[in-house]
């Protein structure tokens, strides 16, 4: 069982801290967030119980984030993306190097999404990347390798839209409309297209509604009757035509 070593007061926290030393003889050294001693107190009860239960069920918690990361490249090599994961996880490694998995939350990750934001000037869909990969790690580490008894909540951030227009919402509504069947004529209506030629950059998004409409004239062989009328028509085409004889009805 967990031995305690006490608790104690930091003069650069106003915090309660504690010291244990685990059975496998790792000191762990942290923080109880506790402003008062009762509370801090009872929060190595429930710490004691928590590494009594992991230990039961078989987690092992203690390992280090550059552990993690070191295991992950390595079951991991054959990942299309890992060469990205690879540039967040250097970027990353500042921050989290000397942290232990159980510790790293948003509170943790905050500086650097500050520095990616503010300093490097990054969007936040490239920071929400390098987030997914912290992300990743810490699932595995607790689905697969029982490193932690649970995953903190990774947090994505909104996305940020630069040089927004308004025509853009537009493009957007038109190119919905034709995906969901409206014409281009229709479309045209709708929108308050002066020429046809303005809404014909959307074409390419119904094949389909072109295709169903293009084969309405379509007939098969057999469905051409054999008459005296169709003979003698037959028989005057010009030898060069080049439309098919499924059209003549």
């Amino acid at each position: 069982m967990a031995r305690e070593r006490g608790l104690y007061r930091r003069k650069d926290s106003r915090y309660w801290w504690i010291n244990l030393v685990l059975p496998d003889g790792r000191r762990l050294c942290q923080s109880t967030r506790c402003v008062h001693r009762t509370d801090a107190a009872a929060h190595v009860v429930r710490l004691k119980n928590e590494l009594l239960e992991d230990r039961r069920q078989g987690f092992q918690q203690g390992h280090a984030w550059q552990e993690a990361v070191v295991r992950y490249l390595r079951e991991f090599a054959d990942k299309n993306s890992l060469s990205d994961d690879r540039d967040h996880l250097r970027k990353l490694d500042p921050y989290l190097r000397n942290r232990t998995l159980e510790a790293i939350d948003m509170t943790v990750l905050q500086p650097f999404i500050v520095e990616r934001t503010t300093k490097d000037d990054v969007a936040n869909a490239t920071v929400n990347r390098a987030l997914e990969v912290v992300r990743r790690i810490l699932n595995v580490a607790h689905q697969e390798w029982r490193w932690l008894r649970g995953v903190p909540r990774i947090r994505m951030l909104k996305a940020d839209i630069r040089d927004f227009r308004f025509h853009d919402l537009r493009h957007t509504w038109a190119s919905w409309h034709v995906q969901n069947g409206t014409s281009l004529q229709e479309l045209m209506e709708l929108g308050g297209w002066k020429t046809f030629e303005m809404v014909l950059r959307y074409a390419h998004l119904a094949p389909e509604k072109l295709l169903s409409v293009a084969r309405r004239i379509e007939r098969t062989p057999s469905a051409v009757p054999n008459t005296p009328v169709v003979d003698e028509v037959v028989r005057n085409v010009a030898p060069n035509a080049t439309f098919s004889l499924r059209s003549v009805h």
